[in-house]
């Protein structure tokens, strides 16, 4: 293209370097100089092809929302071996400006369809999969999906020259001046899941054999009689060891979780699955950091822990790698899947841990992506009328500003915003953003995701299920409907003074204990802290399973019962520990059970065994250094049990109803609510209130406690000044 092609505003524009700030405690865009609210229309990949997609981006910009995203297929401009066709890439570009020219713009690489031709021509480089799956299509990647293995040298090379060419020709024209960011994405769903996490077992591939090989000699310092000893296998070798078979992989604990010794084999294939994805984002984000010579910001879609499924062969394990990476500015998720926590009413939980990211002063991006009354039924709809469209939406507001993080609208290209109503919410965004003074953290309780624990879950069903899934993901939900407010990190983050404020840790996952994590876990039991720890926290090991570790984790004794139980706790006032559906009439059963015998424990309930028999799982102690724990070895805890710990441990609860969710922070109280009614909220101290959303309403009265009237479904947004 012609410079005299270009727009005169961007050939006479200077270059833009783009920075994350903090500021009031909140994540900002800092775009050459000018500070911009961390808040997009996501339009992606669609841009062409989204009906009435004029229409929504004018709106956006009117409400004085100008970072939209936008982005390329990889099989829209590598057509073949150094191949590159950058006609669609270039037109897509000079639209784009020509409708938003005071846009600024985050700019996807989209790889995650794979590459036919690519394919065709390096069928040894594929994943392959050690278990058959006839579960899903060949065109879902969340199956047997034919892509490059995340081992392959050759994919990764050849990617890696693709994403700095391809960033190389944005960069030479005057188009850089407006992107700000650029995203890679491939796995499942662009979002670097494994493809086929669920349940193909990938990758047996040679590519990954290689890299298994050459991983276990640096695990195991290239002595052939420690891999040995390890696997319990006297004849493998580093040069003829393979992937562990199927058969071997799904063998656990009880079916929940892996023995660090019993299964070594697998763990330390999973280990070397990690690391290829690893490998493959450092690769995919250098490039395109240079390319750009750093004046861009570049992330990924990654960093999930709640409402994941498929554990270790799925999740990103290694995100503490990726956010101190000097490669990586940013990571976008979307919310947890399923009505359990899209529903109106309901959390709508984000995925990431958010409090992570500043304290390595990178960005988290909460994708919006909730379907509208507009969207078909898909699966993932949860809102039917226009009501509980723009509640949604507005809740997805809240939630993104309680946590200090960016977010974005994202309708996936399709028709799902296009009602006079919904553009008139996204005027709205931009003054309620505005009206928070403080965005930081008002939350007492931080719960702590220990990534490395992921190696020995069980595979699990997808969103459901005993075990981990609602060990990490119920109990989240739940701490919401108690009207509570947490962070959430990750363990790497615990000796960071950051974390010494909070009143009380929760460890939903923390399976695996080694001496060095005990320490680190150890300097945050200072008197008047209050712990609470779900399932067998501690019980494993780098030499197997021990109950002398929960002893030391938890603070208190208990055993180990192979066997299975309900999932839920019956109290000692005889009410259950249940969630609303009701998991002990469909017959879950948890395995194995953590079996309470500390006699200076306070017994708070129990479990039903298969055969009957009640088993003490859940318990207090006072503990000698003053600090308090609580063990719950069933995964089930609900909002009005997390109410009375929170409560004995003197943690701020904003509200005591059941029928909404409460957002807050510093300078905002948000309630989201499905059924109208009165409703009372509750600021830790007495406050000025003013409701910004969804009508602007002053309260004259400077009070502590605010019952407000919620005539309809809907998200109300207040702000509070002492």
């Amino acid at each position: 293209m012609k410079a005299q092609q270009f727009p005169d505003f961007l050939v006479n524009a200077p270059d833009e370097q783009a920075r994350i700030v903090y500021k009031k405690g909140g994540v900002f865009f800092d775009i050459g100089g000018t500070i911009y609210r961390p808040a997009l229309y996501n339009c992606n990949f669609n841009w062409n092809d989204s009906p009435n997609f004029q229409e929504k981006i004018r709106n956006y910009a009117q409400a004085d929302m100008n970072l939209l995203g936008m982005g390329i297929r990889a099989e829209e401009f590598w057509t073949g071996p150094n191949e590159y066709d950058y006609e669609r890439l270039d037109n897509l570009l000079a639209q784009a400006f020509a409708l938003a020219p005071t846009a600024r713009f985050l700019f996807g690489l989209g790889y995650w369809n794979g590459l036919k031709w690519w394919n065709e021509l390096h069928p040894e480089e594929l994943i392959e999969y050690a278990r058959e799956d006839t579960e899903f299509p060949a065109t879902d990647n969340i199956g047997a999906y034919a892509a490059p293995s995340y081992a392959s040298e050759l994919w990764l090379k050849e990617t890696a020259e693709s994403v700095r060419i391809l960033i190389e020709h944005i960069e030479k024209s005057p188009y850089r001046k407006h992107i700000f960011a650029y995203r890679i994405d491939a796995g499942v769903y662009c979002e670097w899941h494994y493809y086929g996490m669920a349940g193909s077992m990938p990758d047996i591939s040679g590519p990954m054999v290689k890299l298994f090989r050459t991983c276990l000699r640096e695990k195991y310092n290239d002595d052939v009689a420690q891999l040995q000893k390890a696997w319990r296998q006297p004849e493998v070798t580093f040069d003829n060891a393979l992937p562990p078979p199927k058969d071997v992989r799904l063998q656990y604990l009880d079916g929940t979780l892996r023995d660090p010794v019993e299964h070594a084999w697998s763990i330390d294939f999973l280990q070397c699955m990690q690391r290829s994805l690893k490998n493959a984002l450092r690769l995919m984000d250098k490039p395109a950091k240079e390319a750009c010579n750093g004046r861009a910001l570049v992330g990924n879609y990654c960093g999930y822990f709640f409402g994941m499924g498929y554990t270790a062969e799925g999740w990103h394990i290694v995100n503490d790698d990726f956010i101190t990476s000097p490669y990586v500015d940013f990571q976008v998720s979307p919310c947890c899947y399923s009505s359990f926590f899209r529903k109106i009413s309901s959390t709508m939980l984000a995925r990431s841990l958010a409090a992570s990211y500043r304290l390595h002063n990178k960005l988290c991006i909460f994708e919006a992506d909730g379907r509208t009354c507009l969207a078909p039924e898909d699966g993932n709809k949860h809102s039917y009328t226009i009501q509980e469209s723009i509640a949604m939406l507005s809740r997805d507001l809240a939630q993104a500003i309680s946590k200090g993080c960016a977010y974005w609208n994202y309708d996936f290209g399709r028709d799902w915003y296009n009602a006079p109503e919904i553009l008139q919410f996204f005027h709205n965004i931009a003054p309620v953003f505005d009206a928070v003074k403080d965005f930081s953290s008002s939350a007492e309780i931080a719960v702590i995701a220990d990534w490395e624990s992921a190696y020995y879950h069980a595979v699990q069903a997808p969103y459901g299920g005993p075990g981990t899934y609602m060990s990490i993901n119920y109990l989240a939900h739940e701490l919401k409907l108690a009207g509570l407010q947490f962070d959430a990190y990750s363990f790497a983050d615990i000796d960071n003074p950051a974390l010494q404020k909070y009143k009380i840790y929760i460890f939903p996952q923390l399976f695996y204990m080694t001496p060095a994590k005990l320490a680190k876990l150890n300097s945050l039991k200072k008197a008047g802290r209050t712990f609470l720890f779900i399932n067998a926290a501690g019980w494993l090991t780098p030499d197997g399973t021990s109950l002398d570790s929960i002893l030391k984790t938890t603070g208190i004794r208990a055993e180990v019962l192979h066997q299975k139980s309900s999932v839920t706790t019956t109290l000692a006032d005889g009410s259950v520990m249940d969630y609303f559906e009701h998991p002990t009439e469909i017959g879950w059963k948890h395995s194995p059970v953590v079996k309470v015998t500390d006699s200076e424990a306070t017994l708070l309930g129990t479990v039903a065994l298969e055969d009957g028999t009640n088993v003490p799982v859940y318990a207090k102690k006072e503990n000698d250094d003053g600090t308090i724990s609580y063990l719950n070895g069933a995964p089930v805890m609900t909002n009005q049990e997390l109410r009375k710990i929170a409560k004995a441990a003197g943690v701020h609860i904003y509200c005591d109803s059941n029928k909404g969710v409460v957002y807050a922070n510093n300078s905002m109280i948000s309630f989201h609510t499905g059924t109208p009614g009165e409703y009372t909220l509750r600021a830790k101290t007495a406050v000025k209130w003013t409701m910004v959303y969804p009508e602007k309403r002053t309260y004259p009265t400077v009070q502590s406690e605010l019952t407000f009237t919620a005539p309809e479904q809907n998200t109300y947004i207040f702000m509070i000044e002492e």
